[in-house]
């Protein structure tokens, strides 16, 4: 048994079938249904939008964290409204 592990670890034969696994999953690229996208997006979103006024309140916030923080914002909110961030597998259109 010990022989076939190290003989599986050493082939490409496992690494491929993990990334072949990664691409298929469409939920690397976005919140899964349910509570994720109901409850924990928009939790997200509401705490990066009070920790910046915090921020921005106590004037620690330079423009370059400010920028930062809106990018963000941004790509949770696209993840909340059912989109993709970051590089969608092959054959899949962003929205």
């Amino acid at each position: 048994m010990a022989v076939g592990w190290i003989h599986l670890k050493r082939s490409g034969l496992f690494s491929s079938e993990a990334l072949v696994q990664i691409e298929s999953n469409p939920y690397n690229y976005k919140l899964a249904p349910g509570y994720w996208k109901d409850a924990f997006g928009p939790a997200m979103v509401a705490q990066l939008r009070l920790l910046q006024k915090l921020s921005e309140s106590a004037g620690v916030l330079t423009p370059a964290e400010r920028a930062e923080l809106m990018d963000i914002e941004t790509k949770w909110m696209t993840l909340v409204k059912g989109g993709y961030v970051g590089a969608p597998r092959r054959g899949v259109e962003s929205t």
